[in-house]
């Protein structure tokens, strides 16, 4: 994380942008063990263990805005993790994202 504000300082963000960005990535960090939880216990037969570092990061993003973020329309937050997956991963992560982050959708709304 001390590398964060020089990292996002080399795009050209808006000063906007730059604050969302930065508050995303430390919030969701400070977040990763209750996120993990939630991400494991979403991913039947899977162990988190093996997820990629891109599919993790991008599961821990999106189960983050879901249940802490609710101005972000669900479909919108389910969309972007698989889009970015569909750019940043393998062939098989945009339907497992999304079969994730469906799942752990469906559970927080029987809690509700």
């Amino acid at each position: 994380m001390d590398n964060l504000d020089s990292f996002l300082n080399e795009f050209a963000l808006s000063a906007k942008a730059n604050r969302l960005a930065h508050a995303l990535t430390t919030q969701t960090w400070h977040s990763r063990q209750v996120l993990d939880e939630i991400i494991s216990g979403s991913a039947h037969n899977w162990q988190i263990s093996r997820l990629g570092m891109v599919d993790h990061a991008n599961l821990r993003l999106a189960v983050y805005q879901l249940i802490k973020m609710p101005e972000i329309p669900v479909k919108v937050v389910i969309n972007e993790a698989v889009e970015m997956a569909k750019e940043f991963s393998s062939a098989q992560a945009p339907s497992f994202i999304n079969g994730v982050l469906d799942t752990i959708l469906h559970s927080q709304k029987k809690q509700d």
